[in-house]
């Protein structure tokens, strides 16, 4: 049912309006109001759907109705009811906030009106974004309402061109058909020799808008006086034009000789309202042209603090605050020149100093050339209504800024009454005002969502849910994506205390929801990656706890440490090379948490429980959080026993067989010595030949076994490095944390410097196990391919390479063990050079001829100092535990040279660089 507010005036006949809203049925109440006084209680009091004031030229009281209800009811429909209006004060009304406007002589049309009203009022204040098209048709249908129902001829043209447009007044006032109005044109309606008629059109074009007086002409050649107001205005497509209204001032002339009449005797009679004046709480006063106070009433003294005396004479400009007097004084001028500005507020200095909002009502009397004056204070009123604007505004930046999805659902059915930016653009739905939850989001019926909207309603429990799966179709076309929500239903109460709705509130924290998914399966696969390495890796907290270590971890300290009780290292002690026992406090992994920087390639020894020891190589590094704070640290510890193994066993190999070689040359000259001397002693000869076949023999045979044990060592220690490489790969594309790619490349580094060590181990036992494989090679071509391939060394980037080859006669050798040579000393030259500086350089330079192949490889890199120049090509020698090689290298190298019969020299200094010098024979192909 619909609640009706009458403000009564004496345009508004209430009976009328109830007799035509009984004819077609509307379902209302209605409440009248007979003061304007009452009319804020009223409105507060029965809290009406829409409100009906009349309109009169006479009086104020559809204009102040509107001004009550647009500062405290901003969103309520307020129509006008008149018998007759003018264009220009139509247009100001609806601009400041009429919803429609009725003559009575329409009244047949009133129903039709408020629900149009209450219609437009349901989705007005929501529509807040709408194209140029929209705007143009709204404008267009406001236009149409106003010209159909205008009294006043209204045309719209082109400036200076044809007419567009006329209402149906201008027909009636001109006495002409539309048609025979666009073919007389604008200069056919107007009397040519009226001398205003220059002055308008000169003031139109120089200010955009004009008014004034001239005669004008109808169809049957009578003239008539009216009052033109003109507007020079561009549309929505730029195109200039020009509105025209024409008011018929034929009765207006008669009225004003009434209204001149009417004057005198108001005069008499606000004479004997001198009482009346002074009795009344609102100030009353009259001010005449030169802007004194002419009448005050007494309740000045109580309003401003000065006695009535103490204002007449005086110009009312002084007691205005001084930042009012611009406002103040052009709606003076603006009143008296005829521009009906009737109320207006401003601020009046009291006698105590302070300062005190006042609202002006006023009216001129032109023939009196007095402004006549109730002036009310609404200081409370101003306070109470800065207020409400603070916390209103408050509320709107809080809702339209909310990083949350927020919005009001109105009813049983959840009817949407307001929604923020947000919320729309989560839904990716527009136009949702009054629509229920249901209409816009039918995919959440099935998903529970109405039910618990249903339980808020109806018990006012809150709901509260946490990363909730809510389903939507944000596209329409029947594919739900999945969305993790964070909702909060808060029952919304009217100013009774009564649930008129819910308040939704929810924020959408599906990435983080997800994020921390991927997170927590990065994590996951880091856990597994470190169980299923071949090498020992654990991880401590910041404390030293131990948090995390895997299979090898455990078989290489021979027992599993209890997570977050044991500390530092799971074995049962750490001894230092010397075999010291290292404090706790000193353990790799203890250090690396303290500074906070990188532990690698100090060697230690592992003691398990029963005694056995294991020689590794730890790799500690610390977890960094993004504030540089440590926060725990990962250690790899690499098993080099074995190798250590293999380095004794090749030293105690090499020491045999200098040994046995000795013994040979020892029972070599023993034999000569008995040949000579026992020539006759051919048996004894014979037989001890024979021992030494058997030993040569065994001694053979001990060297294949020995080299056939490197060989299998070393290939079997590959296989499950390839694995790893192919888990650490898959690992590398598929996360995104830093800190596990940052694991990643550390463990890969650790993998690649194994897999280059057991390379070279490989490469030393294929020299010893194969025979040679003589071919006819290019030189220079092989060294070119060499150097392309190392190049690719980070450490390459600035090295000038320098390549000389004189091929004087074809090369032959052993194609795969020249390369070796070849690139194990390119490769030293480009780890060894120098990290920065200019001029860095690498020179090869290779002379054929037939019998030997003169080749030097030449670097200005750190150089070697002299004291291990004799050193460098023992098995496993290197400068200083920081070296990043195995120390094997250039022990191949020497092996395979003296395989090729060759020979190798070293020139070095230390900053200055070093010089490789070689020979080896040219195996000449027959």
């Amino acid at each position: 049912m619909t609640k009706i507010l009458i403000l009564e005036c004496p345009t508004i006949d209430i009976n009328f309006i109830f007799r035509e809203l009984d004819r077609d049925g509307f379902n209302y109440t209605a409440k009248n109001i007979k003061l304007l006084n009452h009319f804020e209680n009223g409105l507060s009091n029965y809290n009406p759907d829409i409100i009906f004031s009349g309109y009169s030229l006479l009086g104020n009281n559809g204009k102040e109705a509107l001004k009550i209800s647009r500062n405290w009811y901003s969103s309520t429909p307020l129509i006008l009811i008149a018998d007759h209006i003018e264009v220009e004060n139509c247009i100001e009304l609806i601009k400041k906030g009429v919803s429609d406007i009725i003559l009575r002589q329409n009244i047949s049309s009133l129903t039709q009106k408020i629900s149009k009203a209450l219609t437009k009022t349901a989705t007005v204040n929501f529509n807040i974004f709408s194209n140029q098209e929209e705007k143009y048709l709204k404008e267009k249908a406001k236009y149409s309402s106003l010209t159909e129902n205008s009294r006043d001829a209204i045309f719209l043209t082109l400036k200076d061109g044809p007419i567009l447009e006329a209402n149906p007044a201008a027909c009636q006032i001109f006495k002409m058909t539309e048609e025979e109005i666009y073919k007389t044109g604008r200069l056919g309606l107007v009397d040519p020799n009226d001398p205003y008629l220059p002055v308008l059109i000169e003031e139109r074009d120089l200010r955009g808008l004009a008014k004034g007086e001239l005669n004008f002409k109808r169809k049957d050649g009578t003239s008539f006086p009216g009052e033109i107001t003109t507007v020079v205005f561009k549309d929505v497509w730029g195109r200039d034009m020009t509105s025209i209204t024409i008011k018929d001032l034929t009765e207006y002339k008669k009225d004003q000789q009434e209204l001149a009449a009417s004057n005198i005797l108001m005069q008499e009679s606000l004479n004997g309202l001198n009482k009346i004046m002074d009795s009344s709480l609102d100030l009353i006063c009259s001010i005449d042209e030169e802007k004194r106070f002419v009448n005050v009433s007494a309740a000045s003294k109580s309003l401003w603090g000065y006695e009535p005396h103490e204002l007449i004479g005086e110009k009312y400009i002084h007691f205005i605050y001084i930042e009012d007097h611009k406002i103040t004084n052009n709606t003076y001028e603006d009143i008296t020149n005829g521009t009906p500005v009737t109320i207006f507020e401003n601020r009046i200095n009291h006698k105590d100093g302070s300062i005190v909002n006042m609202l002006w009502s006023v009216q001129w009397d032109d023939d009196e050339k007095l402004l006549y004056c109730t002036i009310k204070d609404i200081s409370e009123k101003k306070k109470l209504k800065k207020a409400y604007k603070v916390e209103r505004d408050r509320f709107l930046d809080m809702y339209n800024l909310s990083p949350a999805c927020m919005g009001i659902l109105k009813g049983p059915n959840h009817i949407h009454e307001l929604t923020n930016p947000l919320y729309l653009k989560f839904i990716n739905k527009k136009n949702v005002i009054g629509k229920s939850i249901i209409e816009v989001l039918p995919e959440l019926k099935n998903q529970g969502f109405i039910k618990l909207l249903d339980d808020v309603y109806n018990t006012g429990i809150p709901f509260i849910a946490n990363e909730m799966l809510v389903q939507l179709d944000f596209h329409g076309k029947g594919l739900l994506a999945d969305r993790y929500m964070n909702f909060i239903y808060q029952p919304h109460r009217d100013a009774y205390g009564k649930i008129d709705g819910i308040f939704v509130f929810a924020i959408d924290v599906t990435e983080q929801l997800l994020s921390r998914m991927k997170i927590e399966e990065s994590e996951k696969l880091y856990r597994q990656l470190i169980k299923e390495l071949p090498v020992a890796a654990y991880s401590c907290d910041v404390d030293g706890k131990i948090t995390l270590f895997n299979k090898a971890a455990a078989i290489l300290w021979g027992r599993e440490p209890q997570i977050g009780i044991d500390s530092w290292c799971g074995s049962w002690k750490a001894l230092s090379t010397d075999g010291q026992e290292i404090p706790l406090e000193m353990y790799p992994i203890a250090v690396v948490l303290r500074e906070g920087k990188t532990m690698t390639g100090k060697e230690i020894i592992i003691e398990r429980e029963n005694g056995d020891r294991r020689y590794v190589l730890p790799h500690a590094v610390p977890y960094i959080d993004q504030s540089g704070k440590v926060t725990g640290a990962v250690n790899l510890l690499t098993d080099i026993t074995e190798s250590k193994a293999i380095q004794k066993a090749l030293e105690e190999h090499n020491m045999e067989l200098s040994f046995q070689n000795l013994e040979k040359v020892k029972r070599a000259a023993e034999l000569n010595i008995a040949n000579k001397e026992l020539a006759y002693q051919n048996c004894e000869k014979e037989k001890r030949a024979e021992e030494l076949i058997l030993t040569n023999i065994e001694l053979l045979k001990t060297n294949k076994e020995l080299d056939r044990f490197v060989y299998s060592i070393s290939h079997d220690l590959r296989s499950p490095l390839t694995s790893v490489q192919g888990i650490v790969s898959i690992i590398e594309d598929e996360s995104e944390d830093p800190a596990t790619l940052k694991h990643i490349q550390m463990i890969k580094n650790s993998i690649e410097r194994l897999d280059e060590f057991i390379k070279k181990i490989l490469s030393y036992s294929q020299n010893n196990r194969t025979e040679l494989d003589i071919e006819t090679i290019s030189v220079k071509k092989t060294i070119l391919n060499i150097v392309d391939c190392l190049q690719n060394m980070k450490q390459a980037n600035g090295i000038h390479f320098e390549i000389d080859v004189q091929e004087l006669s074809p090369f032959s050798t052993d194609k795969l063990r020249f390369n070796t040579i070849v690139e194990n000393l390119i490769s030293n030259a480009i780890k060894y050079h120098k990290m920065s500086g200019t001029e860095r350089f690498i020179k090869v330079k290779a002379i054929v001829n037939e019998q030997v192949l003169q080749l030097e490889i030449a670097d200005n890199g750190i150089g070697i100092p002299l004291q291990h120049q004799e050193k460098i090509f023992d098995m496993f020698f290197r400068i200083s535990s920081k070296s990043e090689g195995s120390g094997i290298g250039l022990y191949i190298v020497k092996d395979t040279i003296e395989k090729l019969e060759g020979s190798i020299n070293i020139l070095s200094q230390p900053k200055a660089g070093t010089t490789f010098k070689m020979n080896l024979k040219n195996f000449k192909i027959c």
